[in-house]
């Protein structure tokens, strides 16, 4: 799994962990659930992206056979009353793994599209040639986008189907940071204009588009968290310490001072290979998962144990200490949408987090890409 950037500062030390937590599949999605409108003015203003305000996760995803279309979702509908916790839910947390709805339908052949974007001398540039052109330009960005889609749609879904609202108080701060950050981030370029007229120049809307944009995006990734907090709490879990040794002799080394005695804590403050950022190890919480390596080792560890060593990529190795084990936390919106509420603000969801809930939602709702590839005339 590439680094990725989070709600807090990124954990490098957890890409090589995160290949343990997915089932091999064959393509890769690179998931951004964050403020879209917002990253592409800071693109055009030349500005870092703001780890606040954007989370990512990499999954390998397996194509299915078929896909379950739904009516658009009007974004607005899921900002509740001014409260934590929403309506009461009629469901439990997740559906079982590799359901479909019942009304999941093949989808139908992806008609001939033919819709102008553009005229030249009277001649009509097809929607089709500029997507087919923007995907061999920069397949990158196409496919970040494409799948930014997928995972909000999944999202929603599973919002819809908890019924989970988000408070609009804090709908309104999440988006006033956003427009904060972005005029911020021009003061410190010193680019001399102010922020409706920078997006006048670069993405050609006023501030009152910008704003609403900003708003339907603050309460897309609020409902991610929230959807996928509620969905972790249901099931065990346990808190973990991870360290990453960068080759055989740290290893070595790793395992030669547990044997003499000296503590996880020591050896992490050493060895770790990304030590200077986390000092003791990186801290994770592991959703019970048999067919996950790193989550199968850590439940059959005892509470204080340390356990490994797990091969990672270019010869690094993971060793891990469990720290504490947790139990389920289930009900409602309604009875834990409080609880929920508060660990996202000890705690923002990490990206280990999200790569454990994409691999379960691909298992119950189908995600067909076949279209966008037919549209374009490419073969995946």
């Amino acid at each position: 799994m590439n680094d990725t950037s989070l709600s807090r500062a990124p954990r490098r030390g957890l890409s090589a962990a995160s290949r343990h937590l997915a089932a091999p599949l064959s393509l890769v999605l690179v998931v951004s659930l964050g403020l879209p409108a917002f990253l592409g003015a800071c693109a055009a203003a030349g500005q870092e992206r703001a780890p606040a305000l954007e989370t990512r996760a990499a999954l390998a995803v397996e194509p299915p056979a078929a896909a379950w279309f739904r009516p658009a979702f009007r974004v607005e509908d899921f900002v509740g009353e001014e409260r934590a916790e929403g309506p009461e839910a009629s469901q439990g947390q997740t559906p079982p793994a590799g359901t479909q709805d019942p009304a999941a339908t093949k989808p139908a052949a992806a008609p001939d599209v033919d819709i102008p974007i553009a005229y030249v001398s009277g001649e009509a540039i097809d929607v089709r040639s500029f997507l087919t052109r923007l995907w061999m330009r920069s397949n990158d960005v196409s496919r970040e986008v494409l799948d930014r889609l997928v995972v909000e749609n999944l999202a929603l879904i599973e919002a819809e189907r908890q019924e989970i609202a988000v408070s609009p108080t804090r709908v309104d701060e999440r988006s006033e940071a956003a427009w904060k950050a972005l005029g911020e981030s021009l003061e410190r370029q010193g680019k001399g204009v102010s922020i409706a007229e920078h997006l006048r120049r670069e993405l050609g809307v006023d501030s009152e588009y910008y704003r609403r944009q900003l708003r339907r995006e603050a309460i897309l990734q609020m409902l991610a968290e929230r959807v996928v907090r509620a969905w972790a709490f249901a099931r065990p879990r346990c808190e973990v310490r991870l360290v990453e040794l960068a080759d055989q002799a740290a290893l070595d080394a790793f395992s030669a001072g547990l044997a003499a005695g000296r503590g996880f804590d020591a050896l992490a403050k050493e060895l770790h290979r990304y030590r200077e950022k986390e000092p003791d190890g990186a801290h994770v919480t592991l959703v019970k998962n048999d067919n996950a390596e790193l989550s199968r080792l850590a439940f059959h560890t005892a509470e204080g144990s340390v356990a490994g060593p797990l091969a990672a990529e270019q010869g690094r190795h993971l060793m891990l200490r469990v720290e504490k084990f947790l139990p389920p936390v289930t009900g409602t919106w309604k009875e834990i949408g409080a609880t929920i509420e508060k660990s996202l603000i000890d705690a923002p969801v990490d990206d280990l987090e999200y790569v454990q809930w994409r691999a379960e939602m691909v298992k119950s709702y189908s995600v067909d890409l076949e279209p966008f590839f037919k549209l374009i005339g490419v073969s995946h």
